[in-house]
């Protein structure tokens, strides 16, 4: 869906140009589309799913150059629906998202060195980070991944190869994504046309938080969400997207005056 997100809201921009400045139609379309995805993410109880899609959403019609005044109201109308809908879902259920406070909670607990349920993989995950040092315990060592890191393998792989690889091996894979976004942002400014543009901006954001959030979960910035690290979490239906991403970026670069 993040894909698609992405090119329909960058083809819905570039071919509604002239309407953009109508609230009806150029601000209604565009709160029905992402509307539509966020209901779908609360109806999974995916909060965090809920803000990446209306933050790629917003980037990309910013980066479109949807006039601020419509941006202003269409951001104002997602915030206020996110709220109700969030809000709504909870009282129907009885509570529950009530999980994201507990979660909040699991942040402190983690910082303090209380290790509860709700803080037990942020804990092991900075017991993993810790134990790597500079140069990690060597590749495939990891003792953290053996049951007592939850889904070391997808959610909690970075901790996993600060373990194996050390500072310096989370280092590289930080600054690997750091490259990938100046030149993902790079080839947005270069594209010839403004779908191009906008495709190559929305990827590259996505990319690019994706691997923020889940970095930031690992080192207890940010509470845990359930985000995966792009090109290293396992998934293969994630990889093959997220290689197909690539070629979509790809095609646009070609096509760049680099």
């Amino acid at each position: 869906m993040k894909a698609v997100l992405i090119v329909f809201l960058a083809y819905i921009v570039v071919v509604n140009e002239k309407n953009l400045q109508s609230f009806s139609k150029g601000v209604i379309p565009l709160v029905i589309i992402l509307g539509a995805v966020c209901v779908n993410m609360v109806l999974q109880r995916h909060i965090s799913g809920l803000l990446l899609m209306g933050a790629i959403g917003m980037v990309v019609l910013l980066v479109g150059g949807m006039p601020m005044k419509r941006f202003g109201q269409l951001m104002l109308i997602g915030l206020i629906g996110a709220g109700a809908a969030a809000i709504l879902y909870s009282l129907a259920k009885g509570g529950g998202l009530s999980y994201i406070l507990d979660r909040f909670a699991g942040m402190s607990q983690a910082e303090s060195g209380e290790i509860t349920d709700d803080s037990w993989q942020t804990s092991q995950s900075l017991i993993a980070i810790g134990s790597g040092g500079w140069f990690g315990l060597g590749f495939g060592e990891s003792l953290q991944k053996y049951a007592w890191l939850p889904e070391s393998q997808n959610d909690f792989i970075f901790p996993i190869i600060v373990e194996e690889l050390g500072f310096l091996g989370g280092l590289v894979v930080i600054l690997l994504f750091g490259m990938f976004i100046y030149r993902g942002f790079y080839i947005a400014k270069k594209a010839p046309d403004r779908f191009g543009m906008m495709i190559a901006a929305g990827i590259t954001f996505q990319i690019g938080l994706q691997a923020l959030l889940n970095i930031g979960v690992a080192c207890n910035a940010f509470p845990n969400t359930g985000i995966s690290l792009p090109f290293f979490s396992s998934g293969g239906t994630a990889l093959m997207i997220q290689l197909a991403e690539m070629g979509v970026v790809l095609s646009v670069s070609r096509q760049c005056e680099i």
